[in-house]
């Protein structure tokens, strides 16, 4: 039964809102009767969880937010929802519409297919990269601010624990219907960028850019301290000189964020820095976590999606039981900004789904190699036994395929 699960800390009676109070009453005495150790709410905003400093209960925001937001702005202590946007790619969008309605966006003139399925604008950021050239464009920019959205709020979130917050839920992982916003996955089990980009920002052990203060810190969410870690920082122009760069080696504490170093950001006239921030073991050198940052010249992001050509090569390393490994390498003279990877069947070029990799909507710097695993387990047998591609497409990519 569900009552005896280990995991179940609380029952609630309504969503935001609470239950009639004769139900209300009802339920409370029954599970009095058949438990009695599980704390009850009335409501999912109840002020026994959600007590503030700002006025109120509640959940929210559901829309998109300049990523400093979720670093300067006080909300709830603990948020039972918060959500934003969430563009599926543009293989979803195609099997959600017929080709007449695949048409940009264009401020208040959505289509009435794009509001059917809750389209949620993006405020004109996605402008801010430069007016889309097609729908492809218009996708491919609104992923790069889906994964800017969920790392900031994760981080923004992460950088007051204990402070500001105690926790907080997104809302949502996916929709319950083909939808057009808050989800890390779409309803063909296709992940977004936003999927990725909480992943980096969400991970236990993690050194991130504070946006507030242009710090980074190093932060550690879990009760046990972590030992005989190295930080390491290195900022770099597109083409992948050297900036500047920091490294250390220290214990992370339990529950602890720390300030570790302010990158000079100002001293370069490159059109895009890269901010690498890398944590590994002293001991054996395996990666604890790692994370990317950008920052266009004069905050003009429309150098983002301006970088000269890249070029990536690939290789299938190994295979063995439905997971592959793949190596990927910058062989050009410029970063590759943002690579996608998707599995494709060889024969007509298809997107096969569910597909998990273990990092996606990359940087690699000119000379980087990064391993890639491709799990295919989850797909269906006849997709598994149909030969793929990994394809590569990025801002400044030509596509490029991986025999798998």
């Amino acid at each position: 039964m569900l009552r005896n699960h280990p995991s179940l800390y609380l029952i609630c009676g309504g969503n935001e809102f609470p239950l009639p109070e004769g139900i209300d009453t009802l339920i409370q005495k029954r599970l009095e009767e058949i438990d009695g150790t599980r704390i009850w709410l009335d409501e999912s905003t109840s002020e026994d969880l959600l007590r503030n400093t700002i006025g109120g209960t509640a959940d929210g925001p559901y829309s998109i937010r300049e990523p400093l937001w979720f670093f300067t702005d006080k909300w709830h202590p603990f948020n039972p929802e918060i959500g934003s946007v969430g563009l599926p790619n543009l293989e979803g969008l195609k099997k959600m519409m017929e080709e007449k309605d695949l048409v940009v966006p264009a401020g208040k003139e959505v289509n009435e297919v794009w509001r059917y399925h809750k389209y949620m604008g993006y405020g004109g950021m996605i402008e801010q990269l430069g007016e889309p050239a097609d729908l492809a464009d218009f996708v491919r920019k609104a992923q790069l601010l889906n994964y800017e959205q969920y790392r900031s709020m994760a981080e923004g979130y992460t950088s007051h624990m204990w402070d500001w917050y105690t926790g907080f839920l997104v809302w949502k992982s996916q929709n319950p219907w083909p939808a057009l916003k808050g989800q890390f996955y779409d309803w063909y089990l296709d992940q977004n960028a936003g999927f990725y980009g909480f992943r980096h920002g969400a991970a236990p052990v993690h050194l991130m850019f504070n946006t507030a203060d242009s710090a980074i810190y190093v932060v550690n969410t879990m009760p046990k301290e972590r030992k005989g870690l190295r930080m390491v920082a290195v900022l770099t122009d597109e083409y992948g000189q050297e900036i500047w760069k920091k490294a250390e080696e220290m214990t992370a504490d339990g529950y602890s964020i720390t300030r570790l170093w302010e990158p000079d950001l100002t001293s370069s006239t490159a059109a895009v820095q890269f901010l690498k921030l890398c944590i590994t073991y002293v001991s054996t050198g395996l990666t604890v976590d790692e994370n990317t940052y950008w920052f266009p010249a004069g905050g003009d992001r429309q150098k983002l999606t301006g970088l000269p050509a890249a070029k990536v090569v690939g290789q299938m390393m190994k295979s063995k039981d439905g997971k592959v490994s793949v190596d990927l390498a910058n062989s050009g003279e410029v970063a590759a900004f943002f690579v996608r990877m998707k599995v494709v069947r060889t024969s007509d070029g298809e997107m096969v789904a569910p597909v998990f990799l273990d990092d996606n909507y990359i940087v690699l710097l000119p000379g980087e190699r990064k391993s890639i695993e491709v799990d295919l387990t989850a797909l269906s047998q006849e997709d598994r036994n149909t030969p793929l591609l990994l394809r590569l497409e990025g801002f400044n990519l030509q596509p490029a395929v991986v025999r798998l």
